[in-house]
């Protein structure tokens, strides 16, 4: 009897859990739907979205229907293979985009003709191979909208090269880093910005060191660190 009872309670346990999982089953998209529904009201409060570290594979349209509201956008350490031209281009009040720690092998750059508000941008970390040039049949320029941009990063992507005129359009430049790249030259042709205080061009293949770096006012700190630069490579 005692065994037929323990018998009965364990089957009776098992069905109580069988059902309790059905239940939390049946709960779980209304709790993802209200956790989506407390964090758009968030970033609407502050402009301000955080989506770090969540395994995205798209940027979520609840974003970009926040459109003018969003100030930062950080989807960083994610899986992001592309982006949306249309989508992100209506992000116009954007200040800062992370981008870091993604899949990206492209940039929607048109896009960012109208986000001329941006200062901080980070897209390092993921698999950049080149960026836009006057010369491509497809980009009739590079970007224009980069008139406030302060920061850049395009550390540890596989870029070869920064083509000529790359940083026209971004006069306020005050940091770059291409560190961890493929870069055998840097800026050999067309001078950096002039406000540019701080470059760290470390890990690359570089030989030489463009002798325009020698006039730029306000240059504080160019890290070169394993390069393959000799005494002849030097200004």
């Amino acid at each position: 009897t005692g065994g037929t009872s323990r018998g009965v309670e364990a089957l009776r346990a098992s069905r109580l859990a069988k059902a309790e999982a059905a239940a939390a089953s049946k709960k779980q998209p209304q709790r993802c739907l209200n956790e989506m529904e407390a964090r758009q009201k968030a970033w609407r409060a502050t402009g301000v979205v955080g989506l770090r570290g969540v395994a995205l594979v798209d940027v979520p349209p609840e974003v970009y229907a926040l459109g003018e509201r969003v100030r930062v956008l950080d989807v960083a350490s994610n899986a992001l293979e592309s982006l949306s031209c249309n989508a992100l281009g209506t992000l116009v009040n954007m200040t800062r985009l992370v981008l870091r720690d993604n899949a990206l092998c492209a940039l929607p750059w048109s896009a960012f003709e109208t986000l001329s508000a941006l200062t901080f941008f980070d897209v390092s970390g993921n698999a950049l191979e080149s960026l836009p040039s006057c010369d491509d049949a497809d980009v009739a320029s590079p970007p224009t909208s980069f008139a406030a941009l302060e920061s850049l990063s395009l550390a540890r992507n596989k870029l070869k090269r920064i083509p000529d005129g790359f940083f026209t359009g971004a006069p306020k430049l005050r940091h770059l880093s291409v560190a961890n790249n493929a870069l055998e030259e840097l800026f050999p042709r067309a001078a950096p910005p002039r406000a540019i205080e701080y470059v760290d061009a470390s890990s690359n293949r570089i030989r030489r060191v463009s002798e325009t770096f020698a006039s730029l006012p306000r240059l504080q700190s160019l890290v070169l660190d394993r390069n393959a630069i000799d005494i002849d490579g030097v200004p």
